[in-house]
């Protein structure tokens, strides 16, 4: 438990308004600062995460779909299109 505190100017890529940021982490160049625990939970995060490692990879972003997308139906349909799965003689 503690007070997180900048030693100087810094992007807070993770606020957003009214929000305090000391918490939230903050950015300085390539470099991310930030609490793991429940960092994902942040949506903020969440969304600013993913958006790098698919502009990392040189990839477009894929659309959410409609109110009922899940992420696990997504990763198991990423998985059937890219792997080959025929090593585990179902």
């Amino acid at each position: 438990m503690g007070t997180t505190e900048s030693t100087g100017p810094v992007e807070t890529p993770f606020s957003r308004d009214g929000e305090s940021t000391a918490a939230l982490g903050s950015r300085h160049n390539d470099v991310l600062g930030c609490y793991l625990h429940g960092l994902f939970e942040n949506e903020t995060a969440r969304d600013a995460f993913v958006d790098c490692v698919f502009a990392t990879a040189g990839r477009q972003r894929p659309s959410k779909i409609g109110g009922d997308y899940s992420p696990y139906d997504r990763a198991a349909t990423l998985l059937v299109d890219h792997c080959s799965l025929d090593w585990l003689e179902v």
